[in-house]
């Protein structure tokens, strides 16, 4: 009986013993297989996002979305661009969330489709910096100049019907004065551009002068970088070649005052 109960005990210590080991081997073999997979998740390369500032040209598609809603000098529709939304506000006026320009001035944008009779372009918006330059007119001149990459600016406003350029981006600074200016067609929306702003128009973007005050004046330049010296003002719908040119045009790096990542401005 004594040695049937050591060999019980026995069996029972070491069933005891195998149901505590058991555990103990499956969770080093997870330890393991995790551990091996880290590893293998290493080995790949991390890709960098492009942010608004790092100069680079960016080759990704565009999205945004809302964030919230309010009103932009003449009561146009504007709302909040949140990065990374997949749903892209056509003919609205966007407001950029502080965290993706980082400066201390706000930035608009405004994304419309082809109507029809203007081409627009789906893929850039126009761009409006706001109170941004504070300098004087020589002052604006000789920082676009002093850029090397955008062309010495003519001064004047801006024609008083719909036109657009298929051969360039266009940039606009404000150095006096006041104008409504209506983007995308008959049907886009309308924003003051006033002394201190900034605007980039992409190729192929309607826009027409409504009405000014105070002197509007303008400084307008192009960016260097595949650009034959002169600039077309198109008014109709655009040719096939007019098409494949607003299509393949050049997007500046950054614009010739702040330094900001247009490609990365449009596309957050």
């Amino acid at each position: 009986e004594k040695i049937a109960r050591g060999r019980s005990a026995s069996a029972a210590s070491a069933g005891q013993q195998k149901s505590m080991t058991a555990p103990i081997l499956r969770m080093n073999s997870f330890a393991a297989i995790l551990s091996l997979f880290i590893s293998w998740a290493l080995t790949f390369p991390v890709r960098p996002v492009a942010s608004a500032f790092d100069g680079r040209r960016s080759t990704t598609s565009c999205s945004s979305g809302p964030d919230d809603r309010g009103s932009i000098d003449n009561g146009a529709t504007m709302q909040t661009a949140a990065t990374g939304a997949a749903t892209r506000q056509w003919g609205t006026v966007e407001k950029l969330s502080s965290s993706v320009s980082n400066v201390s001035f706000d930035i608009y944008r405004v994304f419309m489709k082809d109507d029809g009779t203007y081409p627009n372009n789906s893929q850039y918006p126009a761009l409006l910096y706001k109170s941004a330059f504070h300098g004087t007119q020589a002052e604006g001149v000789r920082a676009i100049v002093s850029s090397g990459q955008w062309t010495s600016p003519w001064v004047w406003g801006i024609f008083t019907y719909h036109h657009y350029h298929s051969k360039a981006w266009e940039l606009l600074l404000c150095t006096r004065g006041e104008a409504s200016v209506q983007l995308g067609g008959s049907t886009g929306p309308t924003v003051t551009i006033r002394k201190g702003d900034l605007a980039l128009v992409p190729p192929g973007l309607a826009h027409k002068q409504l009405d000014d005050a105070g002197g509007f004046t303008l400084l307008g330049a192009y960016p260097t970088e595949c650009f034959d010296g002169s600039i077309d003002t198109l008014t109709g719908p655009p040719t096939d070649a007019e098409k494949e040119s607003i299509v393949k045009c050049y997007v500046p790096v950054k614009d010739p005052i702040f330094g900001l990542n247009v490609a990365g401005l449009c596309c957050t």
